[in-house]
């Protein structure tokens, strides 16, 4: 209790919408200690702030407490559904929601969770668990495949005097497992992040090794090809403009960062090898987690493989690293795809490239 004193006296005061639906909460509805309170609902306004969420579901929306708190850290283009499972408690509901400045973000719908949310759109950023504890686990196998890749579940009293998981030791195991596991993956990308910083030119980390840099030192007519492998880059290396164009070689295939954990990306060789090249670090004052694009070295990215199967494979691979890890780059029209040709031709003197196998013939 001292500590929940504690919190109480250092957070913001209770809204007087939020006021007034607890009392009405403790006044008119039967178990109306059910309902969260003041400090669940800044803690749970404060993770939505955090997490930035664009769609929000919750299972279990009782008096309308919790949701009317995560409205309040969402951003405009936000949504959140809300699913309650008694039709009693939708007059209740509505009439709070209602007098809500963030009414048109709250859908709420009535019935069984298990059944209304195969029916609605998936890709949840966070998803607030908190309806019947027996059937958390149902809730838990149902939502996860549903989730945005990085999204976040939070589920309320799961312990409930111990029905939920010491009746279920195998889902609890599981489930406990999946959270040591993703508390450990943020740590080590944490540390792989920081690795990239120390690394980064711009804090004294030099360039790779492999990097053929250009003169210029104007972004805005500065290029650079990445090559597939160092036969490619000496190539490359001879028919460049040192003044304007870079090259920088690939070893092999990059890892495919679609499905790799965050920490393996940052420990990649090859990856951490882009960032230095590029001189792009992790974290805006926006977002710790955002890739830093502002001492961009140069406005053409040009992906250059060979015009053959493991060619296209690693252009690919880039691709998704780009649009997964540096998204700004795309957005802002820096990237690019060579065409080079499958064949040159030669007959005498006389010289031709074909880029397809009916060119050829």
């Amino acid at each position: 209790m001292e500590l929940d004193e504690y919190i109480l006296r250092h957070i913001d005061a209770e809204g007087e919408l939020l006021h007034a639906l607890w009392r009405d909460t403790q006044l008119r509805l039967a178990y109306g200690q059910m309902a969260s309170g003041h400090l669940q609902g800044r803690l749970l306004k404060m993770l939505v702030q955090m997490t930035k969420p664009l769609r929000v579901l919750e299972l279990g929306t009782f008096s309308g407490y919790s949701a009317l708190c995560m409205a309040e850290g969402l951003r405009p283009e936000a949504e959140l559904h809300t699913i309650e499972v008694f039709d009693e408690m939708e007059d209740f509901i509505r009439s709070w929601f209602a007098r809500s400045p963030h009414a048109s973000q709250l859908h709420l719908h009535i019935g069984n969770a298990l059944d209304i949310v195969p029916t609605l759109p998936g890709g949840w950023d966070l998803v607030f668990i908190d309806a019947d504890k027996r059937q958390y686990v149902d809730y838990y196998h149902m939502i996860v495949p549903l989730m945005k890749p990085g999204g976040f579940i939070l589920a309320d009293n799961t312990l409930w005097y111990g029905h939920v998981l010491e009746e279920h030791p195998r889902e609890a195991r599981l489930i406990v497992n999946k959270v040591v596991l993703a508390a450990q993956a943020r740590q080590a990308a944490y540390n792989a992040r920081q690795r990239i910083q120390r690394k980064s030119p711009l804090c004294g980390g030099g360039l790779p090794g492999k990097l053929s840099d250009c003169s210029s030192r104007t972004a805005e007519d500065c290029e650079i090809f990445i090559v597939e492998g160092d036969s490619a880059g000496g190539t490359a290396q001879d028919a460049r403009d040192r003044r304007y164009q870079a090259i920088l070689p690939l070893r092999g295939k990059i890892l495919n960062v679609e499905k790799a954990m965050e920490h393996k990306v940052f420990e990649n060789e090859e990856i951490a090898n882009l960032f230095r090249a590029l001189r792009v670090t992790i974290g805006t004052e926006e977002d710790p987690h955002e890739p830093n694009v502002s001492k961009l070295a140069y406005h053409k990215i040009i992906i250059m493989t060979d015009a053959d199967v493991d060619g296209a494979h690693i252009a690919t691979l880039l691709m998704t690293f780009f649009f997964r890890r540096m998204r700004p780059v795309i957005e802002n029209g820096y990237l690019y795809l060579a065409t080079p040709p499958l064949y040159k031709c030669k007959l005498g003197k006389l010289e031709e490239y074909c880029w397809t196998d009916q060119q050829l013939q």
